[in-house]
């Protein structure tokens, strides 16, 4: 597959599934929250939309929707660490 771990296309979690196999609950649960958030917020709508108007933006737009749902997954991993 080329997903490396786990993306979302606003309607669907893709996933890797030799990754999957090999997380630990907690990391997995982190990042289904991850790209929950994703969802959530709208990114993959706005990365859609972006790419209309200029594609070469993709990954900086990534990056910045990286960074802000990261302060709020990072605890659901912390927190489902005990598992």
């Amino acid at each position: 597959t080329s997903i490396h771990a786990m993306a979302t296309d606003g309607v669907k979690l893709i996933y890797n599934p030799t990754w999957v196999v090999d997380q630990q609950q907690h990391e997995l649960l982190g990042v289904v929250a991850h790209e929950s958030m994703h969802v959530i917020n709208k990114h993959p709508l706005r990365m859609r939309q972006l790419l209309q108007d200029d594609a070469s933006q993709k990954e900086c737009a990534n990056n910045a929707m990286d960074l802000a749902i990261n302060p709020l997954s990072e605890p659901i991993k912390r927190k489902t660490g005990d598992l």
